[in-house]
């Protein structure tokens, strides 16, 4: 059986990121275009070449866990390839009617788009690493926390994948997703919370998800603490207030 090009290293039985009222399993592909010092996936990122579940065994698999739907993760799924190497993914792992579901961190707005085309393509659940409405200089810093060059791009990525989950929300009836912000403190304070909170359209929702204590890719313990629960059920209440769209909170 054809393998895709970007071939799945990894699955779970339930991904954290589902539709509504569903337990979707998950695949996670290889490579990443970020380094984000919180990655729980560091070995998703960089694993050697012949690492990976052929794609009869992951589609055997899928048929014995019989749900509806199969979210895309990773690493990042939509990194850097050809949409056609994208499409072969999600059309092999969509046969038989099942529906998809993709986990990004919005730094191709242009691949969401041509991804959100696929028939097939049911829930996003869209990672917005930080704000829109930081310093050009916190932008800066913030942009190369996670492994990018560039602030002033990442922040209009950012901006560009929200207003692709807009207009597809605004298409399709049966469109759902997420917006995800992970609490991480040197990277995610109050304001870059509020700055996405109102442009998440009202039938997504905003996931603020605690930042879990980590590996970093050099193997060292990241020794930065998470926020006090409290102070993170509080950027929610404030959240709520100003987000069009339904606020919760994801705990470890």
């Amino acid at each position: 059986m054809y393998d895709p090009c970007r071939k799945v290293i990894a699955m779970n039985r339930i991904s954290e990121a589902n539709p509504s009222g569903q337990f979707w399993p998950v695949v996670f592909v290889r490579g990443c275009n970020l380094r984000c010092p919180y990655c729980l996936n560091t070995k998703i990122v960089e694993p050697p070449d012949d690492e990976f579940i052929p794609m009869d065994e992951v589609l055997s698999k899928l048929d014995d866990w019989d749900e509806p739907g199969v979210m895309i993760s990773g690493g990042e799924f939509l990194m850097g390839h050809l949409d056609s190497e994208n499409q072969n993914l999600i059309n092999a792992l969509s046969a038989g009617g099942r529906k998809i579901g993709i986990s990004t961190n919005g730094m191709s707005p242009e691949k969401i788009l041509n991804a959100l085309r696929h028939p097939s393509i049911g829930f996003v659940a869209l990672d917005c690493k930080f704000g829109i409405d930081n310093t050009e200089e916190d932008a800066k810093q913030k942009a190369g926390m996670i492994g990018l060059s560039s602030s002033e791009d990442t922040v209009n990525d950012i901006h560009c994948s929200l207003g692709c989950l807009a207009r597809w929300h605004d298409s399709d009836g049966n469109a759902q997703s997420e917006v995800r912000i992970t609490m991480y403190p040197p990277l995610v304070g109050k304001e870059d919370v509020l700055s996405v909170a109102k442009l998440v359209h009202p039938r997504s929702k905003l996931v603020l998800q605690q930042y879990r204590k980590n590996k970093m890719f050099d193997g060292s313990a990241n020794a930065v603490e998470p926020y006090p629960e409290a102070f993170v059920a509080e950027i929610r209440d404030v959240a709520e207030k100003i987000s069009p769209a339904p606020v919760e909170l994801r705990w470890p």
